[in-house]
Formats: C-alpha cells, sequence, structure tokens
C-alpha cells in the first residue's frame, strides 16, 4: 500500500507519547500502524525535501513537543526515513538546505495547480508528490479538512484517494 503522509500526520506520529502510532483510515477500513508499518514493509512512503522542511517547521510550531527537544525529535525522524528502504527520499541530503517553502509554495505549477484545485499552496506540493506515484495508487493521509475536500476523482485522477484523518492533538 502507497501512502503518502501530509506533514501534519508525520508530526503526529513523530511526537507521540506512545509508540506504535495508531491512526484509522476510513477509507481504507483498517488501523494503520505507523511507523512499524514502513519498517515492515507493509506500506510504502515518500517524501520531499520540501515535506522535510514542513516538518521541521512544524514541529518549532508545535505544542506536542518542546524546543529542545525538536532537534533530537527530528534526529529520529531522519533516521528512519534515511534507512528505511519502504520510504523514498530520492534526493540529496544537501536538496533540504537549498529548499526554502516560500520558493516552493511561490513557484508558477504550484500556485496554477492551487488555484485550478482549490487548495491552498502548501498543499500542492503534497498532492503533485501523490500524482507522481499515481500508478502505485496513493492514499494521501491527512488532518486538513480543506485539503481533504478535495476529490481528485473530479479532476480525471481516481487512482489518487484523500482522507482526512481527524488526529486528536
Amino acid at each position: 500500500m502507497f501512502l503518502v503522509l501530509d506533514s501534519n500526520v508525520w508530526i503526529y506520529a513523530a511526537t507521540a507519547d506512545e509508540f506504535p502510532v495508531e491512526i484509522y483510515s476510513d477509507i481504507l477500513g483498517e488501523r494503520l500502524s505507523f511507523f512499524e508499518g514502513f519498517l515492515s514493509g507493509t506500506y510504502e512512503t515518500a517524501i520531499t525535501p520540501y515535506m522535510l522542511l514542513e516538518i521541521k517547521h512544524g514541529l518549532y510550531r508545535s505544542q506536542r513537543v518542546s524546543g529542545t527537544d525538536v532537534d533530537r525529535v527530528l534526529e529520529k525522524l531522519f533516521e528512519l526515513i534515511w534507512t528505511c528502504d519502504s520510504i523514498r527520499a530520492d534526493f540529496p541530503a544537501e536538496a533540504v538546505r537549498e529548499t526554502t517553502l516560500e520558493d516552493v509554495r511561490g513557484g508558477s505549477t504550484v500556485r496554477l495547480l492551487s488555484h485550478l484545485l482549490g487548495i491552498q499552496k502548501k498543499d500542492v506540493p503534497i498532492f503533485l508528490l501523490a500524482y507522481e506515484y499515481r500508478y502505485e495508487r496513493p492514499h494521501i493521509l491527512t488532518d486538513d479538512s480543506d485539503f481533504a475536500a478535495l476529490s481528485p476523482a473530479e479532476f480525471d485522477l481516481p487512482a489518487i484517494s484523500l482522507e482526512d484523518v481527524n488526529l486528536t492533538w
């Protein structure tokens, strides 16, 4: 199963008090176990430099982890991403340093797709990642009801599914 995790889902899973983190998917009809599902190969995902920056910025804004613990959480998350075969991170580590949220969100493709799809610019890169893996029938998990309101099938993309998992923070 190919899952695309919105940054808020990565943050939720990375800052959980108890492991494994389980999130129920109504659309898939099953309880998803993070990060064990990636380690066991049950699920696959991909991540981009943009997403890593969103996660980093979100962790610093998060109430779930103190500022002094953010680096520890990021270190563990990066270790998982770079060592787990089920998480595709097809870019060099330097790409994260060379990417800015503003540049990605301000790009003409992102602005156009935001307008055409009716979603926020911050969500377009997540949707584009799902599109890149559309032949693997990706399922996007988000905690953003506005993003989840997008219906990929309305844009002739029935292989992509999207779900608001209503996380309890």
